[in-house]
């Protein structure tokens, strides 16, 4: 009887379940955090401004899985070392899906694959090493809530539409762990004002404006305008 395989990754073309490649291990550890820190002569310790804007930033991280492709003869072992290296390490930086993080992905870029023949047993062992960017994304853009597909153990639904009648007090909610850039919707001319009087002037259609930044939790502004304002963006985890 063959086992069947439950967890396993798509990168580009590469699907380790379609493939064949049994899940021995994944190692993802948390990213390390920036440090910013000054040494000031005559003072204790030192001076670390690595949270001066309020929030922690990260390194890019590592992800490393070990998979088997178990009884195979020698060409096809031969065959299989060159489509899992060639179909990965050839790719750019792309989409890194895993069962592992359901609703989730990565975005990252092979840094290394690994593989070493068993012959006596007839098997391939392959560590992939990925870097990644620190966080995860979920794989929904939180515009229009899709019900249909709503996992409500790993989802959440927010409110990211408004109607604006000349000025109105409005908010917006990032339900993951670190700050947003999203992508702004407007069927007018519309001003946002935060709560420290940065004012963001949007004109009628999609705006990307990275300066922007939507926190983690509950963002409040005033909308000056009238029509409707609507954000889309991916949150982003620590998973």
């Amino acid at each position: 009887m063959i086992t069947q395989i439950k967890e396993y990754i798509q990168f580009g073309d590469f699907n380790s379940k379609d493939a064949g490649w049994y899940l021995q291990s994944r190692d993802a550890p948390t990213p390390d955090k920036k440090e910013i820190v000054e040494q000031i002569p005559y003072l204790q310790g030192v001076l670390d401004f690595s949270d001066v804007l309020g929030e922690v930033f990260f390194d890019r991280r590592e992800i490393t899985y070990e998979f088997k492709l178990p009884n195979k003869d020698y060409p096809d072992r031969k065959v299989a070392e060159r489509f899992i290296k060639s179909s990965m390490t050839t790719k750019s930086e792309s989409q890194l899906f895993d069962t592992h993080d359901k609703r989730y992905y990565w975005l990252g870029k092979v840094k290394s694959i690994r593989v070493t023949d068993v012959p006596l047993k007839k098997h391939l062992i392959a560590t992939i090493v990925f870097i990644c960017y620190p966080f995860a994304f979920h794989a929904d853009n939180y515009f229009d809530d899709v019900w249909d597909t709503f996992d409500f153990e790993n989802d959440f639904s927010n409110w990211t539409k408004w109607d604006i009648n000349v000025r109105e007090e409005i908010y917006f909610v990032n339900g993951g762990d670190t700050s947003v850039s999203p992508t702004v919707i407007c069927s007018s001319d519309i001003t946002l004002i935060d709560k420290k009087g940065k004012t963001y002037k949007f004109q009628k259609g999609e705006n990307n404006d990275f300066v922007l930044s939507i926190k983690p939790g509950i963002n409040r502004f005033t909308a000056k305008g009238n029509g409707t304002i609507s954000l889309r963006f991916n949150a982003e985890v620590m998973a």
